[in-house]
Protein backbone atom coordinates (compact mmCIF):
# COMPACT_ATOMS: atom_id res chain seq x y z
CA UNK A 1 0.00 0.00 0.00
CA UNK A 2 1.46 3.78 -0.98
CA UNK A 3 1.48 6.01 1.77
CA UNK A 4 -0.61 8.26 -0.13
CA UNK A 5 -3.40 5.19 -0.04
CA UNK A 6 -1.97 4.50 3.83
CA UNK A 7 -3.16 8.88 4.69
CA UNK A 8 -6.16 8.73 2.70
CA UNK A 9 -7.25 5.32 5.17
CA UNK A 10 -6.13 6.55 8.07
CA UNK A 11 -7.94 10.20 7.57
CA UNK A 12 -10.88 8.23 6.67
CA UNK A 13 -10.51 6.09 9.95
CA UNK A 14 -10.17 9.35 12.19
CA UNK A 15 -13.00 11.39 10.68
CA UNK A 16 -15.46 8.11 11.58
CA UNK A 17 -13.77 7.81 15.11
CA UNK A 18 -15.14 11.87 15.69
CA UNK A 19 -17.99 11.24 14.07
CA UNK A 20 -18.58 8.82 16.74
CA UNK A 21 -17.54 9.74 19.56
CA UNK A 22 -19.29 13.09 18.70
CA UNK A 23 -22.92 10.95 19.13
CA UNK A 24 -22.06 9.50 22.19
CA UNK A 25 -23.75 12.53 24.21
CA UNK A 26 -26.40 12.64 22.50
CA UNK A 27 -30.21 11.45 22.48
CA UNK A 28 -33.19 10.42 20.15
CA UNK A 29 -36.88 11.01 20.07
CA UNK A 30 -39.01 8.76 18.23
CA UNK A 31 -42.58 7.74 17.40
CA UNK A 32 -46.03 6.83 15.19
CA UNK A 33 -48.77 9.23 15.06
CA UNK A 34 -52.28 7.77 14.72
CA UNK A 35 -55.84 9.24 14.67
CA UNK A 36 -58.24 8.35 16.80
CA UNK A 37 -59.02 4.86 14.99
CA UNK A 38 -55.26 4.10 15.51
CA UNK A 39 -54.35 4.19 11.67
CA UNK A 40 -51.54 5.80 11.01
CA UNK A 41 -51.50 9.57 9.91
CA UNK A 42 -48.14 9.80 6.84
CA UNK A 43 -47.24 13.74 6.51
CA UNK A 44 -47.17 15.46 9.84
CA UNK A 45 -45.64 18.19 10.88
CA UNK A 46 -43.18 18.10 13.41
CA UNK A 47 -41.83 20.73 15.07
CA UNK A 48 -39.52 20.05 18.48
CA UNK A 49 -38.40 23.13 20.82
CA UNK A 50 -35.69 22.93 23.34
CA UNK A 51 -37.08 25.59 25.46
CA UNK A 52 -33.95 26.47 27.36
CA UNK A 53 -31.89 26.47 24.18
CA UNK A 54 -34.64 27.87 21.76
CA UNK A 55 -33.17 25.03 19.26
CA UNK A 56 -35.72 24.09 16.94
CA UNK A 57 -36.17 20.80 15.11
CA UNK A 58 -38.26 19.29 12.21
CA UNK A 59 -39.29 16.36 10.91
CA UNK A 60 -42.09 15.03 9.00
CA UNK A 61 -43.66 11.72 9.22
CA UNK A 62 -43.13 8.83 6.78
CA UNK A 63 -46.09 6.68 4.89
CA UNK A 64 -45.57 4.66 8.41
CA UNK A 65 -46.49 7.47 10.39
CA UNK A 66 -43.56 7.13 12.22
CA UNK A 67 -40.40 10.01 13.00
CA UNK A 68 -37.29 9.90 14.12
CA UNK A 69 -35.09 12.80 15.28
CA UNK A 70 -31.72 12.21 16.03
CA UNK A 71 -28.47 13.53 17.65
CA UNK A 72 -30.72 15.90 20.44
CA UNK A 73 -28.68 17.34 23.25
CA UNK A 74 -30.05 16.03 26.70
CA UNK A 75 -33.05 18.68 28.16
CA UNK A 76 -36.42 18.94 28.23
CA UNK A 77 -38.33 19.67 24.93
CA UNK A 78 -41.40 20.63 23.69
CA UNK A 79 -42.90 18.60 20.77
CA UNK A 80 -45.61 20.06 18.21
CA UNK A 81 -47.54 17.53 15.85
CA UNK A 82 -49.95 19.15 12.98
CA UNK A 83 -51.79 18.06 9.91
CA UNK A 84 -54.53 18.68 7.76
CA UNK A 85 -57.26 17.91 9.11
CA UNK A 86 -56.51 17.30 13.07
CA UNK A 87 -56.42 19.38 15.91
CA UNK A 88 -53.07 20.55 16.70
CA UNK A 89 -51.44 18.52 19.42
CA UNK A 90 -48.64 19.75 22.05
CA UNK A 91 -46.80 17.66 24.32
CA UNK A 92 -44.92 19.61 27.14
CA UNK A 93 -41.79 18.57 29.70
CA UNK A 94 -40.54 15.53 27.41
CA UNK A 95 -37.11 14.72 29.14
CA UNK A 96 -34.46 13.44 26.91
CA UNK A 97 -31.26 12.18 28.34
CA UNK A 98 -28.26 11.05 27.53
CA UNK A 99 -28.15 8.06 25.26
CA UNK A 100 -31.77 7.45 25.37
CA UNK A 101 -34.42 6.66 22.46
CA UNK A 102 -37.74 8.25 23.58
CA UNK A 103 -40.85 6.63 22.40
CA UNK A 104 -43.36 9.58 22.02
CA UNK A 105 -46.39 8.53 20.43
CA UNK A 106 -49.51 10.49 19.33
CA UNK A 107 -53.01 10.02 18.75
CA UNK A 108 -54.40 13.18 16.90
CA UNK A 109 -57.84 14.36 17.17
CA UNK A 110 -60.27 15.26 14.08
CA UNK A 111 -60.80 18.76 13.82
CA UNK A 112 -59.44 22.28 12.56
CA UNK A 113 -56.05 22.92 12.75
CA UNK A 114 -56.86 26.46 14.87
CA UNK A 115 -57.77 23.69 17.74
CA UNK A 116 -55.20 22.50 19.85
CA UNK A 117 -54.90 19.20 22.65
CA UNK A 118 -51.97 20.25 25.39
CA UNK A 119 -50.55 17.26 27.04
CA UNK A 120 -47.68 17.27 29.68
CA UNK A 121 -45.49 14.29 29.02
CA UNK A 122 -44.95 11.80 32.33
CA UNK A 123 -41.81 10.13 32.25
CA UNK A 124 -41.78 6.31 30.82
CA UNK A 125 -40.56 4.01 33.60
CA UNK A 126 -39.32 1.06 30.96
CA UNK A 127 -37.21 1.93 27.03
CA UNK A 128 -38.62 0.30 24.50
CA UNK A 129 -37.05 1.63 22.06
CA UNK A 130 -33.89 -0.33 22.41
CA UNK A 131 -33.08 -3.49 24.75
CA UNK A 132 -29.72 -1.32 26.28
CA UNK A 133 -28.92 -0.25 29.66
CA UNK A 134 -27.78 2.48 31.07
CA UNK A 135 -27.38 4.61 34.72
CA UNK A 136 -27.62 8.55 34.16
CA UNK A 137 -25.30 9.67 37.00
CA UNK A 138 -26.46 13.55 38.19
CA UNK A 139 -25.22 16.27 40.00
CA UNK A 140 -22.90 15.46 42.99
CA UNK A 141 -23.59 12.18 43.41
CA UNK A 142 -20.39 10.61 42.80
CA UNK A 143 -18.52 13.22 45.09
CA UNK A 144 -21.27 12.34 47.87
CA UNK A 145 -20.18 8.16 47.47
CA UNK A 146 -17.97 6.88 49.90
CA UNK A 147 -15.49 6.13 47.79
CA UNK A 148 -11.71 6.26 47.65
CA UNK A 149 -9.33 8.79 45.77
CA UNK A 150 -13.10 9.29 43.77
CA UNK A 151 -11.43 6.95 41.04
CA UNK A 152 -14.34 7.00 38.57
CA UNK A 153 -13.89 3.08 38.18
CA UNK A 154 -14.63 2.46 41.58
CA UNK A 155 -18.27 4.11 41.35
CA UNK A 156 -18.87 1.93 38.39
CA UNK A 157 -18.93 -0.70 40.88
CA UNK A 158 -22.22 0.62 42.45
CA UNK A 159 -24.36 0.91 38.94
CA UNK A 160 -27.37 -1.15 38.42
CA UNK A 161 -26.23 -3.98 36.50
CA UNK A 162 -22.80 -4.00 35.93
CA UNK A 163 -20.26 -6.22 36.99
CA UNK A 164 -16.46 -6.31 37.05
CA UNK A 165 -14.52 -8.65 36.24
CA UNK A 166 -10.93 -9.31 37.73
CA UNK A 167 -8.12 -10.97 35.75
CA UNK A 168 -5.11 -12.38 37.53
CA UNK A 169 -4.67 -13.80 41.04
Amino acid sequence: MSSRSLSVVVSVWISLAGLALAQLDTGTITGRVTDPSGSVIPSVRISLVQPETNFRFSAVTNAEGIFRIQSLQPGTYQITFEAAGFKRLVQDNIVLQTGAVKPVDARLEIGLASESVQVTAEASLLETETSSTGTVTEGDVLYKLPLFQRNITNSMVVMPGLSVATTGG
